[in-house]
């Protein structure tokens, strides 16, 4: 059977933007005394929803609302969003593939017009 879509995740699968959403999360665990993450503890406990993520990197929501904290994170993800980079071969494996007539899709947790804006 012939591929006519491969639909692609754009948040970590295509955009590497891991450094970007550490930095956006030890920003605000940092204003509020607490344990920054590293690498492989953001990997470890990154999931959705996100608000169990804010709880397993110490956000306490009996004193900070679930809001704050996302427009909090969201805004200096957005600062950072331009540092972000696609992962290695990511133009190159588009490419062939789109040379192959294959249709391909982009989807995203993310706004859709900051999305738009950063494709």
């Amino acid at each position: 059977m012939k591929q006519k879509t491969i639909i692609w995740d754009w948040n970590g699968t295509l955009l590497n933007d891991i450094d970007i959403c550490i930095h956006a999360m030890n920003n605000m665990l940092e204003k509020r005394n607490l344990d920054k993450l590293s690498t492989e503890r953001y990997k470890d406990i990154f999931t959705f929803p996100v608000k169990d993520y804010y709880a397993m990197a110490g956000i306490d929501f009996n004193i900070h609302s679930f809001d704050e904290m996302a427009d909090e994170f969201i805004s200096q993800y957005y600062r950072d969003l331009p540092k972000a980079t696609l992962f290695k071969d990511v133009h190159e494996v588009l490419k062939i593939i789109n040379g192959k007539g294959i249709q391909q899709v982009i989807i995203s947790a993310m706004e859709h017009n900051a999305l738009v804006d950063s494709l």
